[in-house]
């Protein structure tokens, strides 16, 4: 079984808190007063805080630590032609998600890499030891590089196909300009970027799905293909391919 841990613990187990909180107070109130009115509202109360705790909880596990990525992912593979001596490059990679969902789809013959800091700010349990087991029990092999992707460690035009998937929205706009700028430059001419992202700049600041086709091409790709996929509410996820200009 893989595992790829928990992605946002820290922001959905703050919000889970607050909902114990809720309900701890409120047992608190029940136990201490005799009045049948305060004891409804605490009553009601502690309901709210639990169940508020349990949706909370519920959306932490959502995608299940144990689950490739999915339909984006395949729509990712249908527009990435994955040579057999190709190199690959999936950039932020974290557990091994995209990785793990891309390889039914990536010959073995290909040489894989893996870049990624491995803080646990925003996966829990990000660690490279824990991306190759994943990549491995997909039938992979690859190299597992800790290092920064705004200095990509990797000489020019070394990677045919590059992935970054939902990795750039968690950054400042100016991190992920960068980003896209290293890996035009890692890129081969006729190599591939395959981009899957939510409408959001550094995690909170919401945006058009279309604003990752600009910066793109800002960062010197044409874009080749593009889908869009719901996330909440009206906000779309893009998966798009893109290749050097």
């Amino acid at each position: 079984m893989y595992n790829f841990g928990l992605y946002h613990w820290r922001k959905w187990l703050r919000l889970i808190l607050r909902g114990a909180v809720v309900s701890a107070v409120a047992a608190i109130v029940w136990r201490e007063t005799t009045n049948r009115a305060i004891r409804v509202l605490a009553t009601v109360t502690g309901a709210i805080g639990i169940a508020y705790a349990s949706d909370i909880a519920s959306k932490m596990l959502r995608p299940p630590p144990w689950q490739a990525d999915g339909e984006r992912v395949e729509t990712l593979a249908e527009h990435v032609s994955f040579d057999p001596d190709a190199r690959v490059l999936d950039v932020g990679c974290g557990t091994g998600r995209s990785l793990v969902g891309l390889a039914p789809h990536i010959p073995p013959s290909c040489s894989i890499t893996g870049l990624d800091s491995f803080e646990t700010g925003i996966i829990l349990g990000n660690t490279p030891t824990r991306a190759l087991s994943n990549v491995r029990k997909a039938g992979l092999e690859a190299s597992i590089v800790v290092g920064d992707a705004t200095e990509l460690p990797f000489s020019d035009d070394s990677h045919d196909v590059v992935i970054v998937s939902q990795v750039l929205h968690d950054l400042p706009a100016r991190d992920a300009e960068y980003i896209l700028a290293e890996i035009s430059r890692i890129c081969t001419s006729d190599g591939t970027l395959g981009l899957i992202e939510l409408p959001l700049v550094d995690d909170e600041t919401e945006v058009n799905a279309e604003y990752w086709l600009e910066v793109v091409e800002d960062a010197g790709f044409s874009v080749e293909s593009v889908e869009y996929y719901p996330w909440i509410e009206n906000k779309r996820y893009a998966v798009l391919t893109a290749t050097p200009t």
